[in-house]
């Protein structure tokens, strides 16, 4: 275990930043850049914090209602707040901020369903290993009544990880989505950056559990009451709000399904089972958390605060990587 480190950026006045009754660190409206978003750590903290193409309510608290629903005024919508986005990063408008705005257009095009299959056709046809799963599963899953699958969607109280691993063939990847996306529960749970299964409702139940999950079936909104956010959670999506850079922002990805090291004097990709990889991510983000402690000034995030952030974790998830590369070495010598 790790005790608490005092950091940059952080206050300590005894008080849970998360009771704030001032919300106003948080954007009344989020854009789609979330996902077009290519790093996942940062996704997943917007994710926890307040989801692309969301509305905040006023006056309850952390409470949102999601609008990507609503095409096409959600496309239009989330547009603007993208550009407004770019413009307050950058400082004014700039060619940069020209061309991340027909990105976004772009993105948002790809990812409506009529084009979105015919770009997974495209996918498939220049790289059948990677891609032919994807497309056969969507088709096949396509016959399954959405009555059916939203439903058993919506009772899931997890976000699942839904994608086959890289191993994976053709045939296997196949069953994995198939299987996935008519029956999610089967699929493992998704694991937060933290080293905790990812919900997949951040807020409050709505009356009881069967009320909650009949409302979820019904409600295309995904309406989240009292999300409870972590403070340090908070501080990273302000910071990340803030930093015009990409290199500047503060981007935790988990442990991939390998590691390197050096066998027979070359370096080697040494596999890992999906289970050692959940426990490596666990135990790098439980440290992390424990260590990073609670009280960070979410309102007022820094440039040392942000890069303090990003050097525990790293450290953290170094030694984990070491620790699991000394045991699978150990294991290939006595197995020779």
């Amino acid at each position: 275990s790790h005790s608490a480190m005092k950091c940059p950026g952080r206050v300590n006045d005894g008080k849970n930043a998360t009771d704030g009754d001032d919300e106003d660190d948080l954007p009344w409206i989020t854009g789609s850049t979330g996902f077009t978003s290519s790093n996942r750590g940062e996704r997943d903290t917007e994710n926890r914090v307040m989801p692309p193409m969301s509305i905040r309510l006023p006056g309850m608290g952390n409470s949102y209602y999601s609008y990507s629903g609503l095409d096409p005024l959600a496309s239009l919508l989330s547009g603007t707040v993208d550009v407004a986005n770019d413009v307050k990063q950058s400082g004014g408008m700039d060619a940069q901020v020209v061309g991340r705005f027909f990105k976004h257009v772009q993105n948002a095009m790809a990812d409506k369903t009529y084009l979105k299959g015919l770009s997974d056709i495209g996918k498939a046809w220049s790289s059948p290993d990677k891609f032919v799963p994807q497309v056969t599963s969507n088709i096949v899953t396509g016959f399954v009544p959405n009555l059916i699958r939203q439903p058993i969607r919506e009772m899931d109280k997890v976000q699942r990880d839904i994608y086959p691993r890289a191993e994976d063939g053709i045939v296997e990847s196949w069953a994995k989505r198939i299987g996935y996306a008519i029956v999610p529960q089967s699929a493992p749970p998704k694991i937060t950056v933290w080293g905790d299964e990812f919900p997949s409702n951040m807020g409050e139940q709505i009356g009881g559990a069967v009320t909650d999950s009949m409302i979820r079936i019904i409600d295309p909104g995904n309406l989240t009451i009292g999300a409870k956010i972590d403070p340090i959670d908070r501080y990273i999506f302000n910071w990340n709000n803030m930093a015009a850079d990409n290199s500047d922002k503060i981007q935790m990805t988990p442990i991939e399904n390998f590691i390197t090291a050096k066998v027979d004097g070359k370096m080697q990709k040494i596999p890992l089972t999906a289970e050692e990889q959940r426990m490596a991510n666990i135990n790098v983000g439980r440290a992390a958390r424990t260590a990073l402690g609670q009280e960070w000034d979410f309102k007022n995030p820094t440039e040392q605060g942000a890069k303090q952030i990003g050097e525990i974790y790293s450290a953290l998830q170094t030694a984990e990587k070491q620790r699991i590369r000394d045991s699978k070495l150990v294991e290939m010598l006595k197995n020779k």
